[in-house]
C-alpha cells in the first residue's frame, strides 16, 4: 500500500468527518471507493494521468472531484494529498520538499495550511 504524507492523512480525516456529518452511509462509500483507489495506485502506480510538479493523479471513483495525488512507483509510492477539486490546486505542493520519509515516526512537518 503506498505511504501517506501526514498532511494527505489530514486531508483524507477532514475528508471522511465531513462525509460521516453529512451522510454515514456517503461516508462507507468514500472509504470503500478511497482503498480501491489506493489499491490501484499500488498495483498499477503508472496508470495514473500526469499531474503538477511532476506528480501522477488517480481518481477516486463515484467522488468525481476527488484526486489522489502522489509520486513514484514500485516500493517507493508516497501519497501526497487527497485533494478536492474546489481547493487552491497547489496546497499540497510545499508536501513534495518538506524533507519527509516513510518511517520518520510521529514527527509531523509544518504544511502552512
Amino acid at each position: 500500500m503506498p505511504d501517506l504524507h501526514p498532511g494527505a492523512e489530514d486531508d483524507i480525516t477532514a475528508q471522511l468527518a465531513y462525509y460521516l456529518d453529512k451522510s454515514p452511509m456517503t461516508a462507507e462509500r468514500f472509504e470503500a471507493a478511497l482503498e480501491r483507489a489506493m489499491n490501484r495506485i499500488d498495483a498499477e502506480p503508472k496508470a495514473g494521468s500526469p499531474h503538477r510538479h511532476g506528480t501522477l493523479k488517480q481518481r477516486i471513483k463515484g467522488f468525481r472531484r476527488l484526486r489522489v495525488i502522489y509520486k513514484g512507483w514500485g516500493a517507493s509510492i508516497i501519497v501526497y494529498a487527497m485533494a478536492h477539486g474546489s481547493r487552491d490546486e497547489d496546497y499540497w505542493v510545499r508536501r513534495l520538499e518538506d524533507g519527509w520519509s516513510p518511517g520518520q515516526g510521529d514527527e509531523e512537518p509544518e504544511d502552512g495550511l
